[in-house]
């Protein structure tokens, strides 16, 4: 596998475990918020990562690749995190009587 592979696998890798740490680690009515930032983490994340690898060969394939497997890595944990009962659900009003 080469270090152009690697940094792709990197960038999931960074997002199964951030997923983890929110899941294990946010109250459940902030799950929403933080799955958003996780992205944004990544997304500046993918961007050194390439940059640091000076390779221009394949730069936008290698950014598409981190960041539509990290938003999927992402989508999924986020249905898990909902399907489990998570607070944070979009468009309910909890309180509402």
């Amino acid at each position: 596998m080469t270090k152009l592979r690697l940094s792709v696998g990197a960038v999931w890798v960074a997002a199964l475990a951030g997923i983890f740490v929110i899941a294990f680690g946010a109250a459940p009515e902030r799950h929403v918020t933080w799955v958003s930032t996780l992205m944004l983490i990544l997304i500046c994340l993918t961007c050194v990562i390439q940059l640091a690898l000076q390779e221009s060969d394949g730069f936008v394939r290698r950014m598409c690749e981190s960041l539509v497997g990290a938003l999927v890595i992402l989508a999924l944990g986020s249905a898990v995190l909902a399907l489990l009962g998570g607070g944070a659900l979009v468009g309910v009003n909890v309180g509402a009587q």
